[in-house]
Order: C-alpha cells, then sequence, then structure tokens
C-alpha cells in the first residue's frame, strides 16, 4: 500500500514519505523530490543558508551544517542524506544538539512538545519547508 501512495503522490510533484510505528519517536524527516541527487543537494544547501546554518560537509549523499548556535546555550547539527534512485531522491533530515552547560552532547533531535525539544524540531520542520515549498510532508 505505502509503494502504491508513493507512486500516485510522484505523479504530483513533490512529498515526504512517513511510517512509524504507533509510539516510536519519530527523529527524521523524509522529503522526496522528483530531482537526480545534484539538484536535490542544491535544495538542502539552499534551504540551509536559507535558515542561518553554515555548510560543513557537502561531499557525496551527505550535507551536514557546522554547529548552530540555536541558544545561548545549546548548539544543533543538522544533516541530510541523499538517497536517489532513478531520476527521485530521498533527502532525510536528522539531527543533533549539545548543551554543554548540562553535559548534553549529540542528543538525537525527535519530535516532541517539550519547550527546547519542541523549539529544535520546529527549526528541522523549517528546514524541512525550505527544501520543498509547496509540498506535504511527514516525520518519521
Amino acid at each position: 500500500m505505502t509503494s502504491r501512495v508513493l507512486v500516485a503522490a510522484l505523479c504530483f510533484g513533490f512529498f515526504a514519505v512517513a511510517s512509524s510505528p504507533v509510539g516510536a519517536q519519530t527523529s527524521t524527516i523524509s522529503v522526496v523530490l522528483p530531482v537526480r541527487a545534484a539538484a536535490a543537494q542544491n535544495r538542502v544547501l539552499n534551504a540551509f543558508v536559507a535558515n542561518g546554518l553554515v555548510v560543513d560537509q557537502a561531499q557525496g549523499p551527505v550535507v551536514r551544517s557546522a554547529p548552530y548556535r540555536f541558544n545561548p546555550a545549546t548548539l544543533l547539527v543538522l544533516t541530510a542524506n541523499l538517497l536517489e534512485h532513478d531520476s527521485t531522491t530521498t533527502i532525510i533530515l536528522s539531527g543533533s544538539f549539545s548543551t554543554p552547560s548540562l553535559g548534553i552532547k549529540d542528543e538525537p533531535l525527535t519530535e516532541s512538545t517539550s519547550h527546547l525539544k519542541g523549539q529544535l524540531w520546529s527549526f528541522l520542520v523549517k528546514v524541512s519547508r525550505g527544501i520543498s515549498p509547496d509540498s506535504t510532508r511527514s516525520a518519521r
């Protein structure tokens, strides 16, 4: 069933794929674009820069930001993994944060309603919208 939804959605343009077991924590956002990996990478780079991120790595299928000071105590690093199949590219966005003053290092971002984690997740969603502004997206 998921495959049919994926194929049907590709006919209408950009979209994101979502599937997560009930009760599982969402830690990535997937955006599927009907473009080759090079074009998708350009979209990721533009979205990162538009949101104030400095790109630390953009080689092969991985784009990673340099640590971004999200607030005075928290650093954020976002990663985009690009998976090309035929002329379609799936971009899997994820991130981690560190709050050195609290001893938190490289904690994965997850969808959350808590104050800080919710704000960090919202930032990841905002970046994903910059990659494909007209898409319907979901997290997984």
